[in-house]
């Protein structure tokens, strides 16, 4: 059950409407109840297995920490880690590490990926490590499945903190009118997002990343920007969601994405871009590696470090490396050349934090976010590999034309029509709107402050709109994640 799947909402409505009417201890058995069915829809064993396995062992594990210490208190919770990430080592990373090794067998070819599992492995993880730091831990075994298990975050997040959901769902709060409708504001716009646009524009890449051989550069070029927008269109519109329902349920879950491409820094991209990512990558392991404590060469390579990680979490590839790597060498690069850049607009008589400024930054971010996407794209096309994505680059610098008649043929290569081209700049243009007017406060805060009639017309324009131009094409990008 897809979030975009009509027999979804059939679920959730019944869920949202017992949740409420049952009296507050009863409302985590409820939850955990409308999990293990959400779980269930996907007809997955590898889920069912997986799953209960890693929130057994973490709750098991974390209840003994407390009571060691020393050597034994670092060897068990080593071990319990250990056994949280053999099932996504195994499903996920065996055959890449079978390519790099030489070493293949038939029973690589059979493990299947637990849907979610980077998800969940990353949460029980975090709640180890916060429990060895020194944290409580959970007594109540059926609380803490909730935590880990809670629906809307399953399959794509954000990766909460368990403790963030377990102390909500130890103080519980009353249904408040207000929280159900930005909820449901952050369900219509994501919706939106992820129907009306990323999918829509998902269909027009896929023409170039999927069969590069038979369009032009500029064509190629037309797909990285295409993509560019789509990823964030599809993975903040499904977070929006996920948001929505958490909301709708009384629970509030981390925010995933603040208008990213509005950044001026890949440092502040990174707190704007999948942040519950980037959050967890920070704690625990960009700062237990030594952060930024240790002189300039080894915050450097600490960043590079945990960026690479952060590459091979999202596929096992050498695509997915190179990502990560660019990003990490982005950032590298812009710390090292701050007191360049700073002496080069002085000079100009350009004020650093200005506006124009922020309009170089930001420039700089998307168009360097857009290469480096390119080879995020190549890690699930037909064909996975770094020489196609260089190859693809290459075209796009080698045959980029301005001249008109080429764009046309672009456009017409990737299947655009003129009603195609009006209907999706408008589209594109009422999200770039949106993202600017609400990037102080966020989406659901910036409606709410509107009058009652406004906070009516966005909802009914937006959703009308999914109606209309909708287009399920099914799972989310991250949903492989």
């Amino acid at each position: 059950m897809l979030f975009t799947n009509g027999l979804f909402w059939l679920f959730l409505i019944p869920v949202f409407a017992l949740y409420w009417v049952l009296p507050c201890r009863y409302r985590p058995l409820c939850l955990l109840a409308a999990n293990i069915l959400f779980a269930v829809s996907f007809h997955q064993l590898q889920l069912a297995i997986t799953l209960p396995l890693a929130i057994l062992i973490s709750w098991g594990v974390a209840q003994l920490l407390p009571r060691l210490n020393g050597k034994l208190k670092t060897t068990v919770y080593y071990l319990g880690v250990f056994s949280c990430l053999i099932p996504l080592l195994l499903c996920k990373y065996s055959g890449f590490f079978g390519q790099l090794t030489g070493i293949h067998g038939d029973w690589m070819n059979k493990l299947i990926l637990p849907l979610g599992i980077s998800y969940y492995t990353m949460q029980v993880i975090s709640y180890l490590t916060d429990v060895k730091r020194g944290a409580v831990p959970e007594k109540r075994l059926d609380y803490y499945a909730v935590a880990i298990s809670f629906f809307p975050l399953m399959l794509t997040g954000p990766i909460e903190r368990p403790f963030a959901l377990l102390e909500q769902l130890h103080h519980p709060a009353s249904f408040c009118p207000e929280r159900a409708k930005k909820g449901a504001v952050l369900v219509i716009w994501g919706l939106y997002l992820k129907l009306s646009l990323a999918n829509i524009l998902g269909s027009f890449a896929d023409v170039g990343f999927e069969q590069p051989q038979t369009v032009t550069g500029t064509a190629l070029f037309l797909c990285a920007a295409i993509y560019t927008l789509q990823i964030y269109c599809d993975f903040a519109g499904y977070s929006d969601i996920a948001r929505g329902i958490a909301l709708l349920m009384g629970l509030n879950v981390t925010q995933n994405f603040r208008q990213p491409y509005f950044s001026a820094s890949f440092k502040e991209l990174w707190s704007r871009w999948h942040i519950s990512l980037s959050g967890w990558l920070r704690d625990y392991i960009y700062i237990p590696l030594g952060g930024s404590h240790r002189g300039t060469a080894r915050q450097l390579c600490n960043l590079l470090i945990t960026f690479l990680i952060s590459g091979l979490w999202h596929g096992a590839g050498l695509c997915y490396l190179v990502w990560g790597g660019l990003h990490g060498l982005y950032q590298c690069v812009g710390k090292l050349s701050l007191p360049v850049r700073k002496r080069l607009y002085r000079r100009a008589g350009i004020p650093f934090e200005g506006k124009l400024h922020r309009c170089i930054g930001c420039l700089t971010v998307v168009i360097l976010t857009g290469f480096a996407w390119i080879f995020f794209r190549f890690g699930s096309s037909n064909t996975p590999t770094v020489a196609a994505a260089f190859l693809f680059c290459r075209r796009i610098v080698t045959e980029f034309s301005l001249y008109p008649q080429l764009w046309k043929d672009a456009l017409i290569q990737l299947n655009f029509n003129l009603l195609y081209i009006v209907r999706t700049c408008l589209l594109a243009l009422s999200v770039l709107y949106v993202d600017w007017r609400s990037r102080k406060i966020g989406i659901e805060d910036w409606v709410m402050a509107h009058r009652g009639w406004v906070q009516v017309c966005f909802c009914s324009l937006f959703l009308l709109a999914t109606l209309f131009f909708g287009v399920d094409t099914g799972a989310p990008i991250y949903f492989k994640f």
